[in-house]
């Protein structure tokens, strides 16, 4: 358990201010509570082992840390990460609220640097900003980090921060969730005014190319019970899909999400429900959709005849990529096996063999990574490029051609 989580947009970690300032924090809250500065905090940058599941274990440090510290900024709010962060840990703010009819103060939002428009969410927060000095709530923490002359000012509204962090005894602020849902099945707090609480699908409006849908194609583990797959890599719902193992425990979807986090998309996964119909509706709304496939499922009669269904209309905005390990199947056996299976289910895009879009062999976690940012930005640029612009006219209407006089009257049109 750690005394505070820091949250912030990867647009404002360019440089080192972010962690200087994280850095900043942790020594002061170490030096009021008689912790180790290694874990009062918590950022994914510092705190998350390289090949760990990360968004579980981010979900978790959300579950259990007493403070939320969130470094807003135009960036930060436009973010869905940072959305998803903020609403999950709002969650267990929600319950204690229901159970003891009051909730803690437990989210701190910083200005890191000054946004014009906030969601619904942080306008009651607002008051939090008024133990602070003038330059901090016109410019921002940021600013008075990089500019030297005002490194007393910083200091003060660190300070000033951690006293806040440290008065709570440590475990004693808000109780965890008894379940962390998973990052893909929370709704950002910052899509809409009230999606938070609503439940509502953050996907209502067009976001363009700046949003992908991720598609999971894969089975479940009682699904595949009897074909020559590793029924270790699925589980009970398709989100389960580990297809690395046991290279990479992590599970497929969590890993597209991240890939699509660091480069600033949104996102949403999906299983495969209704996937004719969401690329034809994710087309007209001029956004991504990425299919991730499992081989062996594609070998069942119900995914191979939607996946033939998708294949009929497979348009500009969309990508394949086939996920499997070669080294947990017969090797002689399986490029056949998966080839054929591929074949039959997308057969349009074999014939067509766009390998920019078409990723067909993906093997390894390692080469996961790679494939999925390499196609996320192909297919983005091609919509951008593609993309019709309309421009409307302005006036009333249309008018008459305009026709030149002579100086004698005579008219030429």
């Amino acid at each position: 358990m750690t005394r505070f989580f820091l949250s912030y947009s990867s647009k404002d970690a360019v440089g080192s201010l972010v962690d200087r300032f994280y850095l900043d924090l942790c020594r002061e809250v170490a030096a009021l509570t008689g912790d180790s500065e290694a874990v009062v905090g918590f950022r994914d940058k510092r705190s998350i082992d390289i090949g760990e599941v990360w968004s579980d274990r981010l979900a978790s440090a959300i579950n259990s840390c007493d403070y939320f510290i969130a470094l807003c900024s135009s960036a930060y709010f436009s973010s869905e990460f940072c959305g998803k962060e903020w609403a999950l840990f709002d969650q267990r703010v929600q319950l204690m609220k229901k159970s003891t009819s009051e909730g803690l103060p437990a989210i701190l939002p910083v200005i890191w640097t000054p946004a014009q428009q906030k969601p619904a969410c942080v306008q009651p927060l607002q008051q939090w900003h008024e133990a602070f000095g003038n330059l901090y709530r016109e410019h921002g923490l940021r600013y008075l980090r990089k500019i030297k002359r005002h490194r007393d000012e910083y200091k003060e509204t660190v300070a000033r921060l951690a006293a806040r962090v440290a008065a709570q005894p440590k475990g004693q602020s808000i109780p965890p969730l008894s379940r962390v849902p998973s990052f893909g099945d929370i709704v950002s707090a910052f899509s809409h005014p009230d999606a938070a609480k609503a439940g509502m699908d953050a996907t209502s409006t067009p976001r363009g190319p700046r949003f992908v849908h991720v598609v999971l194609v894969v089975g479940t583990r009682s699904e595949l019970v009897g074909l020559p797959a590793p029924t270790d890599v699925y589980g009970a719902k398709p989100h389960d899909w580990r297809p690395f193992l046991p290279e990479s425990s992590a599970r497929i979807a969590a890993r597209a999400q991240a890939i699509a986090a660091e480069q600033d998309l949104l996102s949403e996964v999906k299983s495969k429900d209704g996937l004719p119909e969401l690329s034809l509706q994710a087309s007209r709304a001029n956004e991504l959709l990425v299919v991730l496939l499992d081989p062996w499922t594609a070998t069942l009669t119900e995914y191979r005849d939607l996946l033939r269904k998708f294949d009929e209309h497979v348009l500009t905005n969309t990508a394949v990529l086939v996920a499997y390990a070669t080294d947990r199947e017969p090797p002689k056996q399986q490029p056949d096996v998966v080839r054929q299976a591929i074949a039959q289910a997308l057969p349009h895009c074999f014939v067509r063999s766009d390998f920019e879009v078409f990723r067909c062999e993906v093997h390894s976690d390692e080469q996961f990574v790679e494939e999925l940012r390499d196609v996320l930005m192909v297919v983005q640029q091609r919509l951008i490029k593609l993309r019709e612009v309309m421009r409307v006219a302005e006036g009333p209407g249309p008018v008459a051609r305009p026709i030149l006089a002579t100086p004698v009257g005579q008219s030429y049109g």
